[in-house]
């Protein structure tokens, strides 16, 4: 039987892979977090560098919002995306899932 955490990371996956399929996405320094515990402090997120439309669950990562060595990791994001998914779901717990895309039409509402 699949654990939650392993069924978070499938269902993550698959919103990466449609997300492409949608051309909501730009090269690779888009990142999709989903908080795996009710403060916020640990989050799944996606691996550095890897293109949307490639992302599966094996690839998705673990991340502890109180633990700034989560950023030596192998395939650990980069520190903009971390600062980012990092302080929404620490000072937002009810922010259950953070979408950062850079897409063109994203680019031209900001």
């Amino acid at each position: 039987m699949t654990n939650l955490i392993d069924q978070q990371k499938a269902d993550l996956a698959a919103a990466f892979r449609w997300a492409a399929r949608l051309n909501l996405h730009e090269a690779v320094a888009n990142h999709f977090s989903l908080a795996v515990n009710n403060d916020g402090t640990r989050f799944i997120i996606n691996p550095n560098q890897s293109h949307f439309s490639l992302i599966e669950a094996s690839d998705i990562i673990e991340l502890d919002a109180n633990d700034p060595a989560s950023l030596t990791g192998p395939d650990a994001p980069d520190v903009t995306a971390w600062g980012l998914h990092r302080g929404i779901h620490r000072q937002c717990p009810h922010a259950r899932c953070v979408m950062h895309v850079h897409s063109n039409y994203a680019k031209v509402l900001a």
